[in-house]
């Protein structure tokens, strides 16, 4: 049980990494952004005085924000597992005993896990391919493996949570052993 409570710890910490990441990386994404409208409505403005328009932007501003907002939508992934924010349907799991809600629960986290596994699988097969091929983003060439890179973690992540869950669940919750005796 100390090897599940010190797993259980370190993916409590490490999902939450990830969030404060996501936020970074969404942060990042808006001022791209904002720097590219204004930089867009500065050179009209121009345009519209004397008459010659400048050529301000930022260059790749749909490739950059696209890596931003995919890292930040997959780097939440792990820690929304963890804390259970997933939305749920529980109208007939409310009427259950609490063992039959943890055993659900743990099926339920076994079941996720397996899904974020295969997806796993498929995108390390896919990255790989494509990082083979030597692809990369068509405006500024940011290399495709970057964008890869975000959905491997977050998915590799979400395995460990959504397992820490069902261990969890399954334990405490269905058979019942006393967090107590575990600790």
């Amino acid at each position: 049980m100390a090897l599940f409570r010190f797993l259980h710890a370190l993916s409590g910490k490490v999902t939450w990494v990830c969030a404060w990441g996501s936020v970074g990386f969404l942060m990042a994404a808006m001022a791209v952004t904002i720097t590219d409208v204004v930089l867009r409505w500065i050179s009209r403005s121009v345009g519209m005085i004397t008459g010659e328009a400048l050529s301000l932007a930022v260059l790749g501003v749909v490739d950059i924000v696209q890596l931003f907002i995919l890292a930040a939508a997959y780097m939440a992934i792990p820690y929304a597992f963890s804390i259970g924010s997933h939305v749920g349907v529980d109208i007939i799991v409310q009427q259950m005993t609490q063992r039959k809600r943890a055993f659900l629960a743990s099926i339920s986290a076994i079941l996720s896990a397996g899904l974020m596994f295969l997806i796993l699988i498929y995108c390390t097969e896919q990255a790989i391919l494509q990082h083979g091929y030597g692809d990369r983003s068509l405006t500024v060439g940011i290399p495709i493996i970057w964008y890869w890179l975000p959905i491997l973690v977050g998915s590799a992540l979400s395995v460990m949570a959504t397992a820490l869950i069902a261990v969890d669940k399954f334990v405490f919750g269905f058979l019942g052993v006393s967090r107590q005796v575990a600790n």
